[in-house]
């Protein structure tokens, strides 16, 4: 879990089922307590939508593995894509 006073650009988490990349983070005091105004990057369709959260929130990180691939083709809804140093393929 990553509370809200550990939020920094580019950490990865989980939220509702979704991943989402940290693209912007500003800390914003308000009258009655400090939020966290948040950009985030669905890693999945890729669209960006701003969140608010409170101070002490927490949310599950996401663990993302990242490597050089190579796509080979796509058949239908699923893409092939081969690992060039292990010469893996992985769909």
């Amino acid at each position: 879990m990553i509370s809200t006073s550990d939020f920094k650009k580019g950490a990865t988490v989980e939220i509702d089922g979704a991943l989402y990349k940290m693209e912007d983070v500003h800390h914003v005091k308000t009258k009655k307590s400090a939020v966290y105004r948040v950009k985030l990057r669905d890693l999945r369709a890729g669209h960006i939508t701003e969140r608010t959260f409170n101070a002490g929130d927490k949310l599950p990180v996401a663990r993302v593995e990242r490597r050089k691939m190579q796509y080979l083709y796509g058949d239908g809804e699923s893409y092939t894509f081969m690992n060039s140093e292990t010469f893996d393929q992985i769909m």
